[in-house]
């Protein structure tokens, strides 16, 4: 195959990439899907980047500090959906439901998400309540701005993740693209926000309205052009609904996924925040926060992968699979190292120049933040390759055990130590759990090619999506 003679030019980047996207270049926009997605997660990454140091000066260590706790608490909302829009997706783009079909169902998905999200609100909202009424003797911040900067995220998160069901058009109908570029244009709005609001009003709200409004312009964007294509209608509702839920079932083990990402990044910031205060937490939340931003380059490296795996897959192309997942390979662990050595020894000034903070905590901290990303990299690539193998279940079993294991470890050692404690505790999680047995089941996998790769693609295809963009990691 013409892959084959690309890949055996050498290991280069600019080959593998070529290799990748000519397994998937379709002429039905995926490769446009690809593209757009990077310039999301670039345009993302820049945002964040800018927000941090604004939001600190802004807003001081500990309203800073309640500003990351209310993102670790209210992003459970994420998995309100339950997948529904990559459930009509799937069912879309596997020809299950035709183009007269697809109103009807969308109203009935936009149901579906309106009422899970809806319930996942009110258990997220009751938690955060609860938070505030008994964290009290490390929170020296009235309660009613609390609440005020809470109820905004959780109306302003609710819009966007329902809203976000029109996306399983655009994925179905592979034109993902469309919707990264009104992410990008929501980027662009925050942008804009973060340079203008905090002249006028610097509080928390005014921060979260930003960063959450820009996210939610865009899924609205999105949605008015699904509308203007499509149309909705919310005839057959209860059929549809039987459906909806038959098909979402599949995508369960990327909802595990998308919980254990956030056990490994939000989870130790609410650990922190309750038994430490939000001052305590502002080091480990711009170290996390930072590591978004490497992540994000890291999913570049691997954005093409899955669906080339699934592609070649499906055409039984078992050695360029191989190939291509060890090329990645030495991109992906090259981009880890290159970090830990910057940010072992380095930590401290990065983040001083980034946001001219002076890091509280000891050096060893840094240290073992430079690991952690080492870690959440090589187990990423993993996942990734697992995935498009079509053993997603394995992957989120993993790195469900993984996510109770960063629990435990970290609140037992975050009680001894403090933050420190806690990212040797997610250091400690993750080399029991996924840095190993991830790489373990893929090498069982590789030996042992699974049947039915069509079937494999065809139901991962809309998932993917989220690995490329980096939502799940």
């Amino acid at each position: 195959m013409n892959q084959g003679s690309c890949l055996n030019r050498g290991i280069s980047l600019l080959h593998y990439f070529r290799a990748l996207t000519s397994k998937f270049n379709d002429g039905h926009g995926v490769t446009a899907s690809t593209a757009t997605a990077l310039l999301a997660r670039v345009a993302a990454s820049a945002t964040v980047l800018i927000a941090m140091p604004v939001a600190l000066h802004s807003l001081g260590a500990e309203r800073f500090g309640a500003f990351l706790l209310l993102f670790g608490v209210i992003n459970w909302m994420l998995l309100g959906s339950f997948g529904v829009q990559s459930a009509l997706g799937r069912a879309i783009a596997s020809g299950d439901i035709g183009p007269v079909e697809t109103p009807s169902m969308l109203g009935s998905a936009l149901a579906y998400a309106v009422l899970t999200t809806g319930a996942t609100t009110v258990v997220v909202s009751i938690a955060f309540v609860i938070w505030v009424k008994t964290a009290g003797s490390h929170v020296s911040l009235p309660q009613h701005e609390l609440f005020v900067a809470g109820f905004a995220m959780v109306v302003l998160s609710f819009l966007q993740i329902t809203l976000q069901t029109f996306e399983g058009v655009q994925i179905g109908n592979l034109q993902i693209y469309v919707t990264n570029l009104t992410r990008i244009v929501g980027s662009v709005f925050t942008f804009v926000c973060l340079i203008v609001l905090p002249r006028y009003w610097s509080s928390i709200v005014i921060f979260v309205v930003a960063l959450n409004g820009g996210m939610l312009l865009g899924s609205i964007l999105n949605a008015g052009i699904v509308l203007k294509q499509v149309g909705i209608t919310f005839a057959h509702l209860r059929r549809n609904l039987g459906r909806l839920r038959h098909i979402a079932v599949s995508g369960i083990a990327f909802l595990l996924i998308g919980a254990a990402s956030l056990c490994q990044t939000h989870v130790p910031v609410l650990i922190l925040a309750t038994m430490r205060g939000p001052v305590a937490a502002v080091d480990f939340g711009l170290f996390i926060r930072l590591l978004f931003v490497l992540m994000s380059v890291v999913s570049m490296l691997t954005a093409p992968l899955w669906p080339a795996i699934l592609s070649a897959r499906a055409e039984e192309d078992h050695e360029w699979v191989v190939k291509s997942a060890r090329i990645a390979g030495f991109l992906v662990v090259g981009a880890g190292v290159a970090s830990l050595l910057v940010l072992a020894p380095f930590g401290a000034k990065v983040l001083l120049l980034w946001t001219g903070r002076k890091m509280i905590e000891p050096a060893i901290f840094q240290v073992l933040f430079g690991i952690y990303f080492l870690q959440m990299a090589w187990s990423h690539y993993w996942g990734i390759i697992l995935i498009g193998l079509g053993r997603e279940r394995l992957v989120a079993g993993v790195h469900s055990v993984e996510g109770v294991l960063i629990l435990i470890l970290g609140t037992a050692l975050t009680a001894r130590s403090g933050p420190t404690g806690m990212i040797l505790g997610a250091v400690c999680a993750l080399a029991c759990a996924s840095n190993w047995m991830l790489p373990l089941f893929a090498w069982r996998s590789f030996a042992q090619p699974r049947s039915g790769s069509k079937m494999s693609s065809s139901k991962g295809q809309t998932d993917a999506i989220r690995v490329v963009e980096g939502e799940w990691v």
